[in-house]
């Protein structure tokens, strides 16, 4: 007896074949025998077949001969035994197809398998990352060559800086010899040019110190260590004593330091450019505070640390360019610098995997977060 129509799935049938045909992806269905039974539009524009010249041919049609061989040994039948019903693959191990032309292209594919009428079909939903991948090696060489370039743009700020020492320092042995034997001796002129002369050369001095300063950074970084932040404080507040003896200011740690993964070196750098920073941008007539605090922060594997200040703060719209080099909020004679400092500190921080930020008020002050890495 037959069974009557039913129209609902008709209606179903109908519109599954119009999602299947309409999809961008490859669909095909093979049997147990391996046998492609169905192959979708996407199919044909992407391995380059029409349906018809491979419905009950052999799947290993639309793959790389040398990759057959691991196919039919381990593939398939991998999965043929296997409890799950569904699987992705491509995405950690290449999968490659081959066009009609002969081509071979990367893929990734989707793959499932279900009983139909007591026999077994495995489907597979096939991507063309052709393009992607092609997009991906671009952007990793692009990548590897700035990388290339960053090492080599360091390494000439160091040895320009290192080389450019000796000479500069002649210069300015000379200009203020000039200034001890010669001031007073011509005229008010000449006076204000070798005054002129040699605080260019001061200058010159104190930026070449700063950009070494910097490039170091990046070149003679040392394997991570825990370090102690505790200590490393107590070495720059002791490093720092005249200044703060000489401002009046004041350190003060709220609870205690944790110990992180870093180059102690670059650490001390990092806690003694931010207190200077406190120290230096402080309000007239106002002792400066500073007060430093870490907690964990989400997830635990970071340390959170802040640096608050009581000096003169700053618009918030400046709370990213004051870290980039050379960039001042000042003139040279309100404080004095190279716009380097904090440059410097947003380095260190990024090359121990962490981040930086700023956040000030005029008038109020400033609070400096960064992230390091907790000590295993």
């Amino acid at each position: 007896m037959t069974a009557p129509f039913d129209p609902t799935l008709a209606r179903s049938a109908a519109l599954l074949e119009g999602i299947v045909q309409l999809a961008s992806e490859g669909i095909l269905s093979v049997d147990a025998e391996e046998r492609i039974h169905l192959f979708n539009r996407g199919a044909e524009e992407i391995f380059g077949y029409r349906a018809d010249e491979v419905l009950g041919r052999p799947l290993e049609l639309l793959i790389p001969e040398r990759y057959r061989g691991r196919h039919h040994a381990e593939h398939l039948p991998h999965f043929a035994g296997a409890h799950e019903t569904s699987r992705r693959m491509g995405e950690r191990r290449e999968v490659y197809g081959r066009r009609k032309s002969g081509e071979e292209f990367p893929a990734e594919v989707s793959i499932s398998k279900v009983d139909v009428d007591g026999r077994r079909m495995y489907n597979a939903v096939v991507r063309d990352v052709t393009e992607r991948r092609r997009t991906e090696a671009a952007l990793r060489a692009r990548g590897e060559a700035l990388a290339r370039s960053n090492a080599e743009l360091e390494q000439f700020a160091y040895v320009a800086s290192h080389d450019l020492q000796e000479p500069l320092r002649m210069v300015a042995s000379y200009t203020q010899l000039l200034a001890r034997r010669y001031q007073g001796k011509l005229d008010a002129q000449a006076d204000t040019y070798i005054r002129f002369a040699v605080d260019g050369a001061q200058r010159m001095q104190v930026l070449i110190h700063d950009l070494l300063a910097l490039s170091r950074v990046g070149t003679q970084e040392r394997p991570h260590r825990p370090v102690d932040t505790a200590k490393v404080l107590t070495g720059v507040l002791r490093w720092l004593g005249s200044a703060l003896e000489e401002s009046g200011g004041t350190v003060e740690v709220e609870g205690a330091l944790p110990t992180v993964l870093g180059d102690a070196g670059q650490l001390e750098q990092l806690f003694q450019n931010l207190v200077a920073n406190a120290l230096k941008f402080r309000k007239a007539g106002v002792p400066p505070r500073v007060v430093i605090r870490a907690a964990r922060a989400a997830g635990g594997a970071m340390w959170e640390f802040t640096v608050r200040d009581n000096g003169i703060g700053f618009e918030p719209q400046f709370a990213e360019q004051i870290f980039t080099v050379f960039q001042r909020l000042h003139t040279r004679t309100e404080y004095p610098g190279t716009g380097v400092g904090l440059a410097i500190c947003r380095k260190i921080v990024e090359r121990h995997g962490g981040t930086i930020r700023a956040e000030g008020t005029p008038g109020e002050g400033a609070a400096f977060h960064f992230t390091l890495p907790d000590a295993p």
